[in-house]
């Protein structure tokens, strides 16, 4: 075997401080310092600070710069809407698994590409996220990066537990994921549910009756690869429950939870390229009845929606507390309104 210098790279350690003036030789070649040129490797990014304290803001930095070229291209919305999902989603999920990065700074990156998102599909920017990943009448073909980090980090948490090395399971080493949402808590409240619905046994699950369903598996009799699955699916279950509230809570995009006798429609990404693009958005703002909301300022702004939409008899109105009284918006008033097609002109 040989060692080649330039691929290579040097860190001195003397009383836990870092010595930039030692330096190793190969051949009579001397290795490049670590401090000097950072090395990346198979998608980690090896600085002399021996720490993941930065890679927050640096996974968050590839993800803008990654957004904004996908938003410069010419394509048009769902096609950008795809290329995200299939090219950039992947790159920003492999550090996330390998890197020690909070949940708050993954959050940070959800939000920035769900603006992305919903500028693509033509939704206003008040679409909650819950309509975007949870599991809703009408579920789309999107993966959340929170959901996807989760799933990493409970999946390392199993790799390491359940080791086939004896050393690396009571090595008990810390998965760090701050202090918002911690992995190894969470995995043990899993185990601990996955256990109790051992103890339950089967129930009946809406109209079925006992039985209707394959057996599920039980924690007990489980091997290590089917309790990591046990263990992702409880933490993507628990997930959605926790969008489920979130959709609950919301008087106005929330409005599907009350209904009765619905068909649950899952787009799958063949359903998503057929749908034209006007028609998808359209159908995303129905179901979740964010169809004619907007902000806009008084002023020309206001006059040129008001010359755009007179075709379709659409009018802008505000009421009056306590009068009842319709009136209409006045041109100089900075004020949140919606623009309402149940009362046409006339």
């Amino acid at each position: 075997m040989k060692f080649k210098p330039q691929k290579s790279r040097s860190l001195s350690l003397r009383k836990g401080e870092r010595n930039d003036r030692v330096t190793f030789t190969i051949g009579g070649e001397v290795i490049p310092l670590i401090a000097d040129q950072p090395i990346r490797s198979l998608g980690r990014l090896y600085t002399s600070g021996l720490s993941d304290k930065d890679m927050g803001k640096t996974i968050l930095q590839q993800l803008s710069e990654g957004l904004s070229k996908i938003d410069s291209s010419q394509l048009p919305g769902k096609h950008k809407v795809w290329c995200y999902h299939f090219t950039l989603y992947p790159r920003v999920m492999w550090p996330l698994k390998l890197c020690e990065v909070t949940s708050s700074a993954v959050s940070r990156m959800e939000a920035k590409a769900n603006s992305f998102i919903r500028k693509w599909l033509g939704l206003p920017r008040c679409f909650s996220a819950a309509g975007l990943y949870g599991r809703n009448s009408l579920q789309l073909p999107l993966k959340s990066i929170t959901l996807g980090y989760r799933q990493e980090k409970a999946r390392l948490v199993m790799e390491l537990r359940d080791s086939s090395d004896r050393t690396v399971a009571e090595a008990n080493a810390r998965v760090a994921t701050g202090r918002k949402w911690k992995a190894v808590d969470e995995v043990q409240k899993v185990m601990g549910r996955l256990q109790h619905q051992e103890v339950v046994g089967r129930v009946q699950t809406g109209r079925a009756g006992l039985g209707w369903t394959d057996p599920p598996i039980l924690w007990s009799k489980a091997n290590r690869k089917e309790r990591k699955d046990l263990v992702v699916a409880e933490v993507t279950r628990v997930e959605q429950e926790e969008l489920r509230v979130k959709s609950v809570a919301q008087g106005q995009q929330g409005r599907w939870t009350n209904w009765e006798g619905v068909t649950n429609r899952a787009m799958n990404w063949a359903d998503f390229w057929k749908v034209p693009q006007a028609r998808l958005s359209f159908l995303i703002r129905e179901m979740f009845w964010v169809r004619g909301e907007t902000s806009v300022n008084g002023g020309p702004q206001l006059k040129t929606l008001q010359r755009n939409l007179a075709p379709f008899l659409w009018y802008a109105v505000r009421f009056r507390p306590g009068s009842g009284k319709r009136t209409p918006l006045p041109r100089t008033v900075h004020h949140r309104h919606r623009w309402r097609c149940d009362s046409p002109k006339g």
